[in-house]
C-alpha cells in the first residue's frame, strides 16, 4: 500500500460521513438491454443510500464542458460498495425540498494504490 493509502485511506469517509448529507448512489449495471419492441435501451443500476457532500459549482470553475447547474459531489468508495464512479452512473440527492437526480459527467478519482475518494461533476437530468 502506498502512504496516502495508509495515512489517509480512512479520513475522507469519516469527514463525509460527518459532514455530508444523505444521497443515493446509482450504480449502473455493465451491459444494458436493448427492446426492439419499443426502441428503448435499459440499463439496470445498484442503489447505496450513503452519505456526500454536496456544493454547487462556483463560477470560477466554469469552463467549456462544465455549467453553472452542475454539483460538485464528494464520494467515499467504502460508503458505495468499494465501486469506482464512471460516467454511467447518477446520483439522487435533495435540493430546495425536491428530489434531485443527477447524472455524473465528470469523475476524479484521489488515489495512492486504492482509490480514497471520488470528486464528481453531476448534472441534473
Amino acid at each position: 500500500m502506498s502512504a496516502i493509502d495508509t495515512t489517509f485511506g480512512g479520513l475522507p469517509a469519516l469527514l463525509i460521513t460527518q459532514w455530508g448529507r444523505t444521497v443515493t448512489f446509482h450504480k449502473a449495471a455493465a451491459s444494458s438491454s436493448y427492446s426492439t419492441a419499443t426502441g428503448t435501451v435499459t440499463q439496470a443500476s445498484t442503489s447505496y443510500t450513503t452519505k456526500a457532500v454536496v456544493t454547487r459549482i462556483m463560477a470560477a470553475e466554469l469552463n467549456g464542458t462544465l455549467q453553472s447547474t452542475d454539483y460538485k459531489v464528494l464520494l467515499a468508495p467504502s460508503q458505495i460498495g468499494g465501486n469506482a464512479v464512471t460516467t454511467s452512473d447518477a446520483i439522487t440527492f435533495t435540493r430546495g425540498g425536491s428530489n434531485v437526480r443527477a447524472k455524473v459527467v465528470d469523475v476524479t478519482t484521489l488515489e495512492g494504490d486504492d482509490p480514497v475518494m471520488f470528486i464528481c461533476i453531476v448534472r441534473p437530468e
